[in-house]
């Protein structure tokens, strides 16, 4: 892109998963606006209903540019953008547990920006390259030496690491059921469905057009993800089980749906990487819609989300109980719906 050579330039990379990625993405974004447009105008004063689309807007841009691009510090850049956005749209709710819920996710946020940013200092310092191709070429050079093994498994582990830590991976998933569970409807869909699953995007750039199955092989960091991945399965399943608010519940069950995608990344195959692709695509749809459905039959409740009362919504809003059915049916496998395929 631009008037300047590969060295100076910035690089996309446009193929059919980019583009189904892209489409997917702004689809589900158009539809959680839409679905929870009713709840935004009755929960945000009106100031703020412009800043809000327009940080919405950014959000939703700064994913495309992470799908896209074929240059690693620009994607650290667009993470930036996505966490001071998502901070916005948590923080715009007004009351005191959003802005809390605000400050946990920047804080635990920008931890994992800060090892991001270290690893990818750390990679251009042995390999003299940032554009993704320049950067494969040259780590496959360092592996086959056997030399830079322990500073390739540091600076791996720390991309991995700020990358889970964004991603809510368990055991770095602290921040994700206050922020998720105190947003707007349209803000928790977009969260829970969307902003998690790009981090995981990145991860598997980083694992194909990077390091590659074979250094990740070597590095074993797969197994890290697949442990974790496991864990956080179990862990956020029982968690869901227990909660008595309806968008703590969703929340919980995000935790266990990336542990399935960590899994899935953690193969270190290329059946595992289709598998994990099409698990993002499955719940960016199901987990959006079933979080603004929540806020419908929250609405249809008296904005009250606990489970007694929400007694009895689905029939006061038919409309998004019937979605809510849909998307738990299909998070939860039930055939003819793609969560069973």
């Amino acid at each position: 892109m631009g008037h300047f050579p590969s060295l100076f330039g910035n690089e996309i990379r446009a193929g059919a998963l980019e583009a189904f990625l892209a489409t997917l993405f702004s689809f589900v974004s158009l539809a959680s606006l839409v679905g929870g447009r009713e709840d935004l105008f009755q929960e945000l004063r009106n100031e703020k209903i412009n800043t809000y689309y327009l940080m919405m807007s950014m959000l939703v841009s700064a994913m495309l540019a992470i799908i896209y691009t074929n240059d690693i510090f620009t994607s650290y850049v667009f993470i930036e953008i996505i966490t001071i956005t998502a901070c916005y749209l948590v923080a715009a709710k007004p009351g005191g547990r959003p802005l809390v819920a605000s400050m946990v996710y920047l804080v635990m946020s920008l931890i994992g920006s800060c090892l991001v940013l270290i690893s990818i200092a750390i990679l251009y310092g042995v390999t003299g390259h940032l554009l993704m191709p320049g950067l494969n070429h040259g780590v496959e050079a360092l592996a086959a030496t056997g030399e830079y093994r322990v500073p390739l498994f540091i600076l791996a582990g720390m991309m991995t690491a700020g990358l889970a830590l964004k991603s809510a991976l368990f055991p770095f998933h602290s921040w994700l059921p206050y922020a998720h569970s105190s947003a707007t409807t349209s803000a928790s869909a977009v969260l829970s469905g969307l902003i998690v699953k790009c981090y995981f995007i990145l991860i598997i750039k980083m694992q194909l057009r990077v390091f590659g199955f074979d250094t990740m092989a070597v590095l074993q960091l797969q197994n890290i993800l697949i442990a974790f991945g496991a864990a956080g399965i179990i862990y956020g399943s029982v968690k869901a089980m227990q909660q008595g608010d309806i968008k703590r519940m969703l929340s919980y069950s995000s935790i266990a749906q990336i542990g399935f995608i960590s899994v899935a990344v953690g193969l270190n195959t290329e059946a595992g990487i289709a598998t994990a692709c099409f698990h993002i695509a499955a719940h960016a749809v199901g987990k959006a819609m079933l979080f603004t459905a929540a806020g419908g039959l929250a609405a249809a409740s008296g904005h009250k989300k606990d489970y007694g009362s929400l007694y009895g919504a689905a029939r006061r809003d038919p409309f998004s109980g019937t979605a809510f059915i849909i998307g738990g049916l299909a998070m939860t496998g039930i055939p003819p719906f793609f969560g069973f395929a």
